[in-house]
């Protein structure tokens, strides 16, 4: 014999999500050795940060009239992921590029 109960008052609980529309970036030259540029059109993008495969960050510039030169040549070789944020700090988009010696 099975004995099943089903409740019938039960509230749905979720998250709302804010996307942010994924700006245009182009990320040059890539690979790099020892400059890797970020440029877009977006006025939201205030800044890029740069992390390694364990998540630590390996460097930040902040983004001025829609361009960012990140120094790459004190990274070790390999890849790297990055995310452009705004002020309010929300990501507008992330990507990886590959530091080559």
């Amino acid at each position: 014999q099975t004995i099943t109960t089903i409740q019938t008052n039960y509230d749905i609980v979720g998250l709302n999500s804010i996307s942010k529309a994924e700006i245009e970036l182009s990320v040059y030259p890539n690979p790099s050795s020892s400059f890797v540029n970020f440029s877009t059109v977006s006025t939201e993008a205030t800044k890029v940060v740069a992390y390694d495969m364990t998540g630590k960050v390996v460097a930040t510039e902040a983004i001025e009239m829609g361009k960012a030169k990140m120094n790459t040549s004190n990274l070790a070789s390999g890849v790297y992921m990055y995310q452009v944020i705004n002020k309010e700090k929300q990501i507008l988009t992330s990507g990886k590029f590959n530091v080559s010696k």
